[in-house]
């Protein structure tokens, strides 16, 4: 397909190969695709094709069923001190008052969002804001999750923080946390 010519640009006695040219290579490439597209799905239904991509793509970027994805919006309880009321938002845009780990599962947490409103008086201030998992049965408490800011003019101090290795809140758990308002991204898992 090669062909061996004397050009004239480059001087006397000089050869150079002149390969396909533009329009005959994207002909080529359109050829090879279709025969391999073709000849892929010739076989295949058109439900079976779309059975292979629903099948392969699933997940969220998370690796996670789209339905195990978990956002709660919470703030400090108005009964107990520190103890988090969340409640969760649903794809279809309803929600679940005082959401609760589901028994038999556990949540992953791997976003949190927190703003912290000290007022005017704490502008400039550090703020350091904290979740703790409580244990009621043991009275035990661990600490999760730490963060610090730099409250803003206004005293409000606010941060998006996305974890590397997230925590996990089982059933029966209680998240604990100064008064604040926090937004918690995750999914969740079930363990049997």
């Amino acid at each position: 397909m090669a062909t061996v010519r004397r050009d004239a640009g480059y001087g006397t006695g000089r050869r150079c190969v002149d390969f396909l040219n533009r329009k005959e290579g994207i002909i080529v490439t359109i050829v090879v695709l279709a025969t391999f597209i073709t000849g892929m799905f010739a076989s295949a239904s058109a439900s079976q094709v779309l059975n292979v991509f629903v099948t392969n793509f699933p997940k969220t970027h998370l690796g996670q069923e789209p339905g195990s994805l978990v956002t709660l919006r919470c703030q400090g309880s108005p009964v107990i001190a520190r103890e988090l009321f969340c409640t969760r938002s649903h794809s279809d845009g309803t929600i679940q008052e005082n959401f609760t780990v589901p028994v038999g599962s556990v949540l992953v947490v791997t976003d949190v969002s927190w703003r912290i409103d000290g007022g005017r008086g704490y502008a400039g201030n550090s703020t350091i804001f904290t979740i703790e998992l409580r244990q009621h049965l043991l009275n035990q408490r661990s600490l999760v999750f730490i963060s610090y800011q730099v409250a803003d003019v206004d005293g409000v101090a606010f941060k998006d923080e996305h974890l590397t290795a997230g925590f996990v809140v089982s059933p029966g758990v209680t998240m604990m946390t100064p008064s604040a308002l926090v937004m918690l991204y995750g999914y969740l898992v079930n363990t049997g």
